[in-house]
């Protein structure tokens, strides 16, 4: 007997097999992962070249072919692996043999600078624009200034014009001038070349890893747009008709951007520079709205991504509907715009995810097939590692892969679960209009509302895996803030459109561009000001996420609040965070109570201390901007550091407290201390960069005390206990600011004992060397190196006199290797141990509690 099509017996059947699909399908896409994950690990072992890798994956998929059932299985899951490890080594390992990587790296090597002059040969990528440095909460600090910046494709060096060269050279200008060169252009440009160097510190994006997967060559630097020549030879057909291509590609981005300009004239900072993030990625001067954004768990909204295309697709089949019905033409137009719009904005990895999300889903509706979207999306997911398999560590991977298949898959049983199942078949009742306007917006509140509680509980996991941030707000935020942000993002795009068609059409949109986006940034602005918006917590790990992850879905798609089972397994993954938190903050410090990480931060110093339950950040800065903060949170952040117990600062100088206000963003402290140098200072200048620290301290942190100590004061930091030596109370008339830095000797009960010595100059140097001689100091066994390690005689002499068992010395390349302290590096033993952050990247010591210590860096590849 047949089965009627639509009976529970046929519907139940179908299921079945989308779900059997759906399985195989992510079959497919963890034994491609499983096979990427392993290629890093090969790589540190020993290198095997990628065409090995494609060799096996073929030989397998050979052997599976003439096998059966289970055998054939297992022989196709090892080939796929085979195929993703292959693909990992080549794209992330090995460089085209016409690189100009290896040419700039070679040169660059016998250099103290790390660079080499260089005259290149290739093609101007983009216009070149000046880029204006980011607005600082400490005011103009100085050494930011805007640089002119632009990409270009290499062809050849100037030295040997007949080796073809490749690859990409990222060029800054210190100047800010702009070159007469536009986009298409062929140049040839002379400047200082440096290779992309390796991460230095804990939690450090792989810059390097990364240039080999998209052929980066490296930086060039310029002093001025003078050093840029257009090449003015003969053009063949094919590089006339690529600098066309490019030129009018630049072109379109420059016009949406002004169309965007003029649209948001009326618009004020920093609500006008969130519409430029929102509409065209473009990075914005002021972080202040966008860090909220991120606190409040509302980065997807900023980040160009499948939010965005979705609304452009809906919008624009909306307008398309209110013709008629068009067929296929309707995704085949949608797709159009899509990439149209992909080619206006930063060719960065989220909107190409979402663009090839959308195009496959767009052109799949187009051809009419019934492909399953679930299906579909795994099989795009799968495809976009191939293209670009370091995208597998991304956690803008993870999430937009994951929560959008899980949308697919599991959105309508989580509102069906919710709110409960809509009968289907039963005579509608007659209604109003505003009854039906308003089933029409619960139907729509509750969809938003389930959508967002079954993304935000899936994903908060592994977000907290990741970032050690939980935003509690995350799930009201969003329904907030999406339905205003859409309306936005309407008015934005009508606006975009008008301008790139008629231009200055797009200022009849100023007006409601302005309301929408000032409304959204009070919004936003208001929800960041409530009570924990936002929380650091122990980062877990990955098992841990994963399990979280799976009970959450569970239990939104089949669960009932009154299950046992559920609370059951939610007091085990309770039970088992508590578990991993002792295994971070206790029994570590039970073999080595004190540890110690030196960052490397350039020209600056941070040196975060920790014993149980004890955090205390020496200084937080950089003279590189943006080092700074962002450095020494994604570095707290890899170390496990939810809070800080303190952030001591040496003296008020902003390669020395330059992070303390991102940080006071997102982590709890307790208490910041500095030198009465720094109170002077903002007392006598209250627009300088000390005086808008405290007042940032004040503003946002109100919560964390501040003080100011001199010598003879004991602080009590957790279990450190920090004995002042200077500056003394009665302060001589040093004139210089650096005498008046702050100088410490921390101790742990009856271990280590640590010299911080800040930016301490020669008189203060000197004074401290009377009180070693006079016995009043014990000798500590880690040294900081006064002053990142600038050469004087009193420096020396502390050296000298102390004998520690271990100098650290924090700076850039212009005070490495100074022949100066050859002599304090020699002990009667042999070369005293002296790691330097310039050399060595971040460095770490852990002391043991019988007094030994073990250390290493994190260039020197040392593991903890």
């Amino acid at each position: 007997m047949g089965v009627a099509p639509y009976s529970d017996v046929a519907l139940e059947r179908e299921a079945a097999i989308i779900r059997g699909a759906r399985l195989r399908a992510l079959w497919l896409w963890c034994a491609l992962a499983a096979g990427i994950a392993l290629g890093p690990l090969t790589l540190e072992a020993r290198f095997v070249p990628s065409a090995a890798g494609f060799g096996v994956a073929a030989g397998l998929l050979v052997a599976a072919l003439l096998t059966k059932r289970w055998t054939c299985r297992v022989l196709l899951t090892l080939a796929i692996a085979a195929l993703g490890w292959a693909v990992f080594t080549q794209r992330a390992a090995e460089r085209p043999a016409t690189s100009l990587a290896p040419v700039i790296s070679e040169r660059s090597a016998a250099s103290p600078t790390g660079g080499t002059i260089i005259t290149i040969r290739g093609r101007v990528v983009d216009t070149p624009k000046v880029i204006q440095p980011k607005v600082s909460p400490l005011g103009d600090m100085g050494f930011a200034q805007p640089v002119t910046r632009f990409s270009l494709a290499v062809t050849a060096v100037a030295d040997d014009p007949l080796a073809p060269r490749s690859g990409t050279l990222w060029v800054r200008i210190d100047d800010a001038t702009i070159p007469a060169a536009q986009a298409g252009d062929l140049v040839e440009i002379t400047g200082i070349a440096k290779p992309i160097a390796p991460p230095t510190n804990p939690g450090e994006f792989d810059l390097a890893r990364w240039s080999v997967a998209h052929n980066v060559a490296g930086t060039l630097t310029l002093s001025n747009a003078s050093l840029v020549n257009v090449v003015t030879s003969p053009a063949t057909p094919w590089q006339r008709a690529h600098q066309i291509v490019t030129r009018w590609h630049a072109g379109l981005r420059d016009r949406a951007h002004d169309a965007l300009s003029r649209a948001t004239a009326t618009t004020p900072e920093p609500a006008r520079s969130m519409v430029h993030s929102l509409v065209l990625g473009e990075s914005p001067r002021d972080d202040t709205l966008s860090s909220a954004f991120l606190r409040l768990g509302l980065a997807h909204v900023l980040a160009i991504s499948g939010f965005h295309l979705i609304v452009m697709s809906r919008l624009t089949l909306l307008l398309l509907r209110l013709t008629g019905d068009r067929g296929w033409l309707e995704p085949a137009i949608v797709t159009l715009l899509v990439i149209g719009y992909m080619l206006i904005v930063p060719a960065g990895a989220p909107v190409l995810r979402s663009g090839i999300f959308a195009v496959a889903l767009l052109a799949a509706d187009a051809f009419g097939r019934r492909f399953d979207r679930g299906v579909l999306l795994i099989l795009i997911a799968a495809a976009l590692l191939l293209i670009d398999p370091t995208d597998l560590w991304s956690l803008g991977y993870q999430l937009s892969c994951g929560l959008t298949l899980l949308l697919v898959w599991c959105a309508r049983p989580t509102i069906e679960n919710l709110f409960g199942i809509t009968l289907k078949g039963v005579a509608p009742r007659q209604t109003s209009i505003a009854e039906w306007l308003l089933g029409i917006a619960g139907k729509g509140a509750a969809g938003l509302v389930g959508s967002t509680l079954l993304c935000w509980l899936a994903s908060a996991p592994l977000v907290v895996f990741r970032t050690g941030l939980v935003s509690p707000l995350s799930l009201i935020a969003t329904v907030i803030v999406v339905p205003p942000a859409t309306i936005l993002l309407w008015v934005s795009f009508v606006s975009l459109g008008l301008g790139l068609v008629v231009p200055k059409s797009e200022v009849v949109c100023g007006p409601a561009l302005a309301f929408s986006a000032r409304a959204i940034a009070w919004m936003v602005t208001t929800l960041d000001q409530l009570p924990f918006v936002s929380m650091r917590i122990t980062r877990p790990d990955l098992l841990w996420a994963l399990a979280a992850t799976a009970l959450a879905i569970t239990w939104l798609v089949k669960g009932r609040l009154r299950h046992a089972r559920y609370w059951a397994s939610l007091g085990l993954l309770l039970v088992w965070y508590f578990a991993h938190w002792a295994s971070v903050h206790i029994l570590p410090y039970r073999t080595n109570p004190v540890k110690i990480d030196m960052l490397d931060v350039g020209d600056g110093t941070c040196i975060l201390l920790r014993a149980e339950q004890t955090a205390m950040l020496w200084d937080a800065g950089s003279l590189r901007p943006g080092l700074g903060g962002d450095t020494i949170a994604r570095a707290l952040t890899e170390l496990n550091v939810p809070e800080l117990n303190a952030i001591i600062i040496s003296h008020p100088d902003v390669d020395h407290f330059g992070g303390v206000p991102e940080l006071l963003r997102t982590f709890a402290v307790d208490r910041i201390v500095s030198s009465p140098r720094t109170l002077a200072q903002a007392n006598a200048d209250p627009s300088g960069s000390a005086a808008a620290m405290l007042k940032f301290v004040g503003q946002h942190a109100s919560a964390t005390k501040v003080k100011f100590a001199d010598a003879g004061t004991v602080l009590q930091v957790g279990r450190f206990s920090c004995d002042v030596l200077s500056p003394p109370t009665d302060v001589p008339p040093w004139t210089n600011d650096n005498d008046h830095s702050l100088v410490l000797r921390v101790r742990s009960g009856m271990g280590p004992k640590i010299l911080l010595t800040g930016d301490a100059g020669p008189a203060a140097l000197a004074r401290l060397n009377t009180i070693v001689l006079a016995g009043q100091l014990q000798s500590p066994q880690v040294l900081e190196l006064p002053h990142h390690g600038s050469f004087n005689p009193q420096a020396e002499e502390l050296v000298r006199q102390i004998n520690p068992s271990l100098v650290l010395q924090s700076t850039g390349p212009r005070r490495l290797n100074n022949p100066a302290w050859n002599a304090a590096r020699e002990t009667g033993q042999g070369p005293r141990p002296w790691l330097i952050t310039a050399r060595d990247g971040a460095i770490w010591v852990d002391f043991k509690r019988d007094g030994s210590w073990t250390c290493g860096s994190v260039l020197g590849k040392e593991t903890r």
